[in-house]
């Protein structure tokens, strides 16, 4: 996986040698675009495979033992992992506008963000930061990042009760990766939603367009993180891991 010394190293590229930065740029793009057509079509199929995989040792727990199935399914999980390094890499240099940003100010910037949005609503935003402060950093596209973290608290505060809005972000480190948690006193997520609620047009409120969610996730995967959703006793909970 791309981690961010792979990324300050692209980044260094692009600032001490720009002209070897495009001629890569160039090139990465030409070979991913041709490939990238049919790696899309061949990830559609080993995903479908791998669903597959799930469902049988679901339904049969005993063929998980088999050793041929076993193969089947750890190619498939290999090419899952290289199909999405391919999108990372590309991402990187066709989108890679990347530079190097404090968690912390990047956070304080949604925050400020959120409160100018909804400034007829008392939202009580509380922050727990237990990140050393030399692993505060990341690479990231800095725009896109916001507006990922900015569809979360977004979320966050149009699932909660106008006239009680607590949302709580806690950030901390652990084993190279700075870990993100949005919670707040909601509704909380639906069974459904747990599942579905990153996919694009999904959506169990009206008049919502059902993107917010699902372009954090896009933003967040292709910034070499994952996000996942889930609940807790007061409402819901948003996980945001990203590689340091």
């Amino acid at each position: 996986m791309l981690d961010y010394n792979d990324y300050k190293k692209i980044h260094e590229i692009r600032e001490n040698n720009p002209e070897i930065y495009d001629l890569i740029k160039k090139i990465s793009n030409y070979c991913l675009e041709t490939a990238s057509h049919g790696c899309h079509d061949l990830r559609n199929h080993a995903a479908l495979i791998s669903s597959y995989c799930q469902l049988l040792t679901m339904t049969n727990p005993a063929i998980a033992k088999d050793s041929y199935f076993q193969k089947i399914e750890l190619s498939t999980k290999n090419l899952l992992n290289l199909f999405d390094e391919i999108a990372q890499f590309r991402y990187s240099f066709k989108n890679g506008d990347l530079n190097e940003a404090s968690l912390q100010s990047l956070i304080q910037s949604v925050i400020q963000k959120t409160r100018e949005q909804f400034s007829d609503l008392s939202i009580d935003i509380s922050c727990s930061d237990t990140i050393p402060a030399e692993k505060d950093r990341i690479l990231c596209n800095s725009s896109h990042m916001t507006e990922a973290l900015f569809a979360i608290l977004k979320n966050s505060v149009e699932a909660c009760s106008p006239d009680s809005i607590h949302i709580s972000i806690n950030t901390s480190y652990t084993e190279g990766f700075l870990i993100l948690t949005v919670t707040d006193n909601g509704c909380g997520f639906s069974d459904n939603m747990l599942t579905d609620a990153c996919q694009p047009f999904i959506t169990e409120w009206k008049n919502h367009s059902g993107l917010g969610l699902a372009l954090a996730s896009t933003v967040v995967y292709k910034h070499n993180g994952n996000l996942t959703l889930s609940n807790t006793d007061a409402g819901a909970k948003v996980t945001i891991i990203l590689p340091n």
